[in-house]
């Protein structure tokens, strides 16, 4: 706001201000910008967690409570059995993220928590206790355009992100703009009609969806932590009602931010992310017509899985991947089946038991083999064909 804006901001209160005998009414924005005790900075910074230099004014407001000791084993349950769905290690994992939050909202995580599964098993009522949290700080959207759009002035003093619903994983263009806002240290601010700003990225994000395909997740994946969250106190009225009460009625959010602010994370590696089931399976709803197919190859009954027709496997792959050019598929095929077969690829001629004439055929390793050498390939620790 300039000088001018603010002055007709105000220009209908005025103050009576004595001069000499006289006591005149001016403009109450005019007499605050002529006090000699008028607070003056130099620029406005966000600084979280830092000293602000002088002649600076720091947004950062804090915490939207206070750490107070006291009793939040409602959510710490919520959070082990229906969030991590019992899964310790990855309760462990999760409540060190939380605690790296707000021990340092001046860092980005670089991870992203994401939360798949059904509604109402509570992913809201967890991620929006993180929220309040952070208060002013904190920010949640719903549309992708708020995420990854041009315009995202928005996360300008943010250091919690909560996307709720808010991103399609098939979205190419905002692929590479989510990894940033992830893992990049600085990334661009820009508001409408204002040119683009670097600022230090800060943010800590949260994703839940209630979608099977949630994030573009590639081969080896560190970026995000996903958990598929249990239906176990799915729509239970009674059960929601008693977290709330004792977060927010019963200083549960104040007893939260206690804790995680004194968690010991001395021997914590963020990006040491747990090899979750619900990550691997994000990985797989990731992969082009290609890769799914020959993943539903690897699954299926083949009576000669050694010498398999190249003419066969051509025509089913064409199928899958809609290309209608049998010979630029052969050559896609045969260039797939070098980088994702142990050993590389062999072309030979067999002749199939009873029959007198040999066919073309692709040589490979047993079925095994393969399946685990696609499994190395993508980087993904569960049998997807179990």
């Amino acid at each position: 706001m300039g000088f001018d804006d603010f002055k007709k901001l105000h220009s209908h209160t005025r103050v009576q201000i004595a001069q000499g005998d006289l006591v005149k009414k001016r403009p109450i924005a005019q007499v605050w910008l002529e006090h000699p005790l008028r607070r003056t900075f130099d620029s406005i910074v966000f600084l979280p967690n830092q000293p602000t230099p002088p002649g600076t004014y720091n947004t950062w407001r804090g915490f939207a409570c206070s750490a107070t000791q006291g009793n939040w084993s409602l959510m710490q349950a919520h959070i082990r059995d229906v969030i991590c769905s019992g899964d310790t290690l990855a309760a462990e994992y999760l409540m060190n993220w939380m605690a790296f939050a707000v021990q340092h909202p001046e860092k980005a995580a670089e991870v992203a928590v994401v939360l798949q599964g059904n509604r109402g098993t509570g992913k809201g009522k967890y991620a929006n206790a993180m929220t309040a949290l952070f208060g002013p700080h904190a920010t949640t959207v719903s549309q992708p355009s708020h995420l990854t759009g041009h315009f995202n002035g928005h996360l300008k003093d943010c250091t919690f992100l909560f996307v709720d619903e808010g991103m399609w994983a098939g979205d190419k263009a905002g692929e590479n703009v989510l990894k940033a806002l992830i893992t990049e240290p600085v990334i661009q601010m820009e508001k409408k009609f204002q040119d683009p700003t670097p600022i230090k990225n800060r943010l800590h994000i949260m994703i839940a969806s209630n979608s099977e395909w949630v994030v573009p997740a590639g081969a080896h994946e560190r970026r995000y932590f996903v958990l598929h969250v249990s239906d176990v106190q799915m729509q239970d009225k009674a059960y929601f009602a008693a977290l709330d009460r004792q977060m927010y009625e019963l200083g549960g959010l104040e007893a939260m931010l206690h804790d995680l602010l004194r968690r010991d994370l001395s021997t914590f590696d963020i990006r040491a992310v747990p090899r979750t089931a619900a990550l691997d399976q994000q990985v797989i709803n990731s992969l082009d017509a290609m890769h799914t197919w020959w993943l539903d190859h690897l699954g299926s009954t083949v009576p000669d899985w050694q010498y398999q027709c190249r003419r066969t496997l051509v025509e089913a792959c064409a199928h899958k991947c809609s290309t209608p050019s049998q010979r630029s598929m052969e050559t896609k095929l045969g260039n797939f089946l070098k980088k994702v077969l142990p050993g590389g690829l062999k072309k030979v001629s067999h002749t199939p038991p009873g029959r007198g004439k040999a066919i073309e055929c692709y040589e490979f390793p047993t079925q095994a083999l393969c399946r685990q050498a696609f499994q190395n390939l993508l980087g993904i620790q569960h049998d997807p064909w179990a």
